[in-house]
């Protein structure tokens, strides 16, 4: 299967939790205006600092089926679930942004609290739902992360810049 623009553009799965101030919601129940707790791409180990900031974009999609990577990592010492596509931003524990197509089992991802979670597993494989992608207010990639099920991700502007470094347009 290959996958669609539409998906290509979509980040989360819609169950995925997304830490807003005072604690975390799913990515389906956002919307334009809603505030997330964002991160910055300096964020190192031991030091994530977040601060509000407004969702300006969302993107959902219809329920299909779709071609996504699922990673299983080790956070707070229980296994966790992170469905996203391919092309997500996710911050290994050294503060680089890279692609979830490309993580491995043993890479460490960034957690929101500055800790590591190493990688238990990545696969790809078809997911059948919903997919939203967001993006902060910032306009600014580098200050547009948030935290997705306890690790840090790109927001949907952090992933058009890879898209783009990728495609050479950077």
């Amino acid at each position: 299967m290959t996958m669609s623009a539409q998906s290509a553009l979509a980040s989360f799965a819609s169950d995925t939790l997304i830490q807003v101030p005072g604690g975390t919601r799913a990515v389906s129940s956002l919307s334009p205006g809603d505030s997330i707790s964002a991160a910055s791409s300096t964020s190192a180990p031991g030091d994530v600092p977040l601060k509000a900031q407004r969702i300006s974009v969302i993107n959902s999609s219809s329920p299909s089926i779709f071609s996504m990577v699922r990673l299983t990592y080790s956070l707070n010492g229980k296994n966790q679930d992170l469905v996203v596509n391919g092309d997500q931003p996710l911050s290994l524990s050294t503060g680089q942004l890279i692609r979830a197509c490309n993580l491995v089992t043993g890479q460490k991802l960034l957690t929101g609290n500055g800790g590591q979670a190493p990688i238990l597993s990545s696969h790809m494989g078809s997911y059948s739902g919903r997919v939203i992608s967001i993006a902060g207010d910032s306009g600014d990639q580098n200050n547009t992360l948030l935290i997705a099920n306890g690790v840090v991700a790109g927001s949907y502007l952090a992933e058009v810049a890879l898209l783009d470094q990728r495609n050479g347009r950077i």
